[in-house]
């Protein structure tokens, strides 16, 4: 999906965001990057924490949820997010963390002269222990209530899963359709498991 290369961090245990944000501040400090763009949220714990924390653990700027990014000038970064009442648009100094949104782009599908490359890309693996950071566990899930269900906020090719334990949810989801009404606050697609 055009990357030039790769790093994949080897571990047995579930990572909290803290853990991941320590490790991308090491890879940065490495590389001397001065722009990363990370997911809003991952599909496992649905923390959407990991680029908020990397920011402050750089000290740098960000901006978050990213529909649209641009270059203003040699150094400056002008963000647009999608919020309740329309965009918000920040322009912030380099370095900064974005952490990105659905509508920021479609993905490109890889043609199979791309997959052929792609097989010759350097994956770097490296284990937890070689970067020095503490990835013991600091939270403990102490009970989750109500039905666990599944929403899709933009479904077809482009679905951003995300899980709830609404009894609401679960009560509307029933089925694959589309759903005007609002779970938690989120017009939603409801996908019941």
């Amino acid at each position: 999906m055009g990357a030039d290369r790769s790093l994949h961090v080897e571990t047995d245990q579930d990572l909290e965001p803290l853990t991941v944000a320590k490790i991308l501040k090491k890879v940065v400090e490495k590389e001397k990057i001065n722009l990363i763009f990370t997911g809003k949220q991952s599909i496992d714990d649905d923390a959407s924490q990991t680029g908020q924390m990397l920011a402050g653990l750089l000290e740098w700027g960000q901006a978050t949820q990213a529909c649209r990014v641009g270059f203003v000038g040699e150094d400056k970064v002008e963000v647009e997010s999608e919020v309740d009442g329309g965009t918000d648009t920040v322009r912030c100094t380099l370095p900064m963390v974005v952490t990105t949104d659905l509508r920021l782009n479609e993905p490109r599908y890889a043609s199979l002269p791309g997959i052929m490359k792609a097989k010759k890309k350097v994956v770097t693996k490296s284990k937890l222990e070689d970067w020095e950071v503490d990835g013991r566990q600091r939270l403990r899930i102490k009970r989750v209530e109500g039905k666990c269900c599944w929403w899709v906020i933009r479904g077809r090719g482009n679905a951003d899963f995300r899980r709830t334990t609404a009894e609401e949810g679960w009560g509307k989801g029933g089925g694959r359709r589309w759903n005007d009404c609002e779970v938690k606050g989120v017009g939603c697609y409801m996908i019941a498991r």
